[in-house]
């Protein structure tokens, strides 16, 4: 979803505000137009991208906060290069379009080369490019929708961290309890594994993996009868890195599980074969006896990836990328 923001000048230029309806477009908006003096909120245009991949609920919001706020929403259908010159040329029954104000922040697959002002690509429509959230952080982003009120998608409640379409978008992982509900985005620890969830590490519209996923599962031992569990099973067993290694390899983690014990662990074994899914055993108790650590393929196809005295967690992270991609 954009809008186009007629009164707006940076050095002539308009404004508009990012596609889709996730929680940086709201953001880039929001920001952008509580920034215009209030004489100079005039001419806005805000304009909707329909995608059949589209997720429901998304369709749902976008047509609630077109309703709720008066946005007069232009929904635009076919090439998205097609109807971004028609909006340059003010041929769509709108003002020429000049600029567009995006949800885009630093980390997105398109941010690399961008700042708070640049212009559109080579072989684009010539338009202004504005970036307000540019710098902004995974916490910065929930702290500012929680502080001012702004509504958001019902998905990042139900554990939606990153949202692209239907055909590159799970819940993340990371987020999933172990009843297999899964906690709200904005509780999400490191905002570095946001994009988690999108199919081959979140590329855009990169579509479903030609493999199944991967399940990291992890061993945990236990204490004395009445006292559970001992030690943090996540940051023994380098979860971070493995996510890592598995986005590096653009494979999808479908969940990440702890159980107690072989039984457990056979379970979810037979579970995963079930689903043609690939399982990496992660921490020391998986290791034979002796063996310091590292990534190492058994002859079932199960990978054991645990860090040691001689394998710190950046070889781990290398090591597993590099044999989840051999599989592809």
């Amino acid at each position: 979803m954009a809008l186009h923001l007629e009164g707006f000048r940076a050095e002539d230029a308009g404004a508009t505000g990012g596609e889709g309806g996730g929680g940086d477009a709201g953001v880039g908006g929001v920001t952008a137009g509580r920034a215009l003096p209030p004489g100079e909120q005039l001419g806005i245009t805000v304009f909707y991208f329909e995608s059949q991949s589209e997720f429901p609920d998304i369709e749902s919001f976008v047509r609630e906060t077109d309703r709720r706020f008066g946005l007069g929403l232009r929904r635009l259908q076919g090439s998205f290069q097609a109807r971004l010159e028609e909006l340059v040329a003010g041929s769509v029954g709108a003002p020429p379009m000049q600029g567009v104000v995006l949800g885009t922040r630093v980390g997105d697959p398109n941010a690399p080369d961008q700042s708070f002002f640049c212009p559109s690509s080579d072989g684009w429509p010539p338009f202004m490019r504005v970036n307000p959230v540019l710098d902004w952080d995974y916490a910065a982003v929930w702290d500012f929708l929680h502080t001012a009120g702004v509504p958001y998608s019902q998905l990042y409640d139900d554990g939606y961290t990153s949202l692209g379409s239907v055909n590159n978008t799970e819940r993340n992982a990371l987020l999933r309890r172990e009843d297999g509900s899964y906690a709200p985005a904005h509780t999400l620890a490191d905002g570095a594994f946001e994009r988690a969830g999108r199919v081959g590490g979140g590329g855009p519209e990169a579509g479903p993996a030609a493999l199944g996923g991967v399940v990291i599962v992890l061993g945990q031992q236990e204490r004395a009868p009445g006292e559970g569990l001992h030690g943090d099973p996540w940051e023994d067993a380098g979860v971070p890195e493995l996510l890592q290694a598995a986005r590096e390899a653009g494979r999808r983690v479908t969940r990440v599980v702890t159980v107690l014990g072989k039984v457990a662990a056979q379970a979810e074994l037979r579970r995963a074969r079930a689903e043609g899914e690939t399982v990496v055993l992660a921490g020391s108790s998986w290791l034979d006896a002796g063996r310091e650590g590292g990534v190492d393929l058994r002859p079932d196809g199960v990978i054991v990836a645990a860090a040691g005295t001689a394998t710190g967690t950046a070889a781990l992270r290398a090591g597993l990328a590099r044999t989840l991609a051999r599989e592809k």
